[in-house]
C-alpha cells in the first residue's frame, strides 16, 4: 500500500473483543509495515461496512501504541478479563 506514513516508534496491534461478556478473542501486534497498515484500513473497513451486522457484539480494532503496557493503560477495557501477563501473538 502505498501512501500512508504511520510513525514508526510505534507498535500495532488488532483487538476482537466480545462485549458481552467483555473478554478479549484474539490480540495480535503487526511487526511489518505493510501488514500493520493491512490491519488498520482493514479493520476500519469491516467496521464501516457492516459486516458485524449478525455479530454486533464482537468489536474489531486496530490501534496503535508504543508498548502493550501503555496499550492496557489506555485501552483497559479490552484487557480487564485477560491475564496480567497477556502478550499479543505476533504477525
Amino acid at each position: 500500500m502505498t501512501g500512508y506514513s504511520l510513525p514508526m516508534s510505534l507498535k500495532y496491534f488488532l483487538v476482537k473483543y466480545k462485549k458481552s461478556t467483555r473478554t478479549l478473542m484474539s490480540f495480535e501486534e503487526f511487526t511489518n509495515t505493510d501488514d500493520q497498515i493491512d490491519a488498520l484500513v482493514n479493520s476500519y473497513h469491516f467496521n464501516r461496512e457492516g459486516f458485524l451486522k449478525l455479530e454486533d457484539d464482537i468489536e474489531i480494532v486496530a490501534l496503535m501504541s508504543q508498548s502493550v503496557d501503555s496499550l492496557k493503560v489506555t485501552h483497559g477495557r479490552y484487557f480487564a478479563q485477560s491475564p496480567k501477563d497477556l502478550q499479543p501473538t505476533l504477525r
